[in-house]
């Protein structure tokens, strides 16, 4: 879902982006919807593979440090703009296992954070009072995205 060409758009105003893995994404496009009503950009990227995106991270950082210096070049920074980097976008994560698996891509895009997911012990139970409990439904990432624009 991407608001870049949307009216009003404005990186370091009303823009954040949600990055959301599986069964996640429909949760965060509706947040973003949520977000929308209330005048703020939520572009939702859908992350097919945590694993392999921290792998390629990990790669061009320490090839990084290792020969070149400098700033690491990776592919997920070629998915939002210079605008959106260097602290004026700020992200909010969110899966449905521990928060931590997404937790370094604020680091990685050079962005503040928030990384939603299940970080207690496993519950039984309906699906959206689960998501809610866990803080990983849609009106809680409004929230976090509403809290990291402030």
């Amino acid at each position: 879902m991407d608001h870049t060409e949307r009216s009003g758009y404005e990186p370091g105003a009303n823009v954040v982006n949600l990055v959301a893995t599986g069964v996640m994404v429909p949760e965060a496009v509706a947040a973003s919807r949520l977000l929308e009503a209330d005048g703020i950009h939520a572009n939702v990227l859908a992350l097919t593979s945590p694993r392999l995106a921290y792998a390629g991270w990990r790669g061009a950082l320490e090839a990084c440090v290792r020969q070149t210096g400098g700033r690491p070049g990776f592919w997920l920074r070629r998915l939002v703009s210079d605008d959106e980097r260097e602290g004026e976008v700020p992200l909010v994560s969110v899966l449905d296992g521990h928060s931590h698996a997404l937790a370094w891509l604020g680091s990685a895009l050079g962005v503040p954070q928030v990384a939603l997911g299940v970080d207690g012990f496993g519950q039984s139970g309906a699906r959206d009072d689960l998501y809610r409990h866990y803080g990983i439904d849609p009106e809680t990432i409004a929230a976090a995205a509403r809290i990291m624009l402030r």
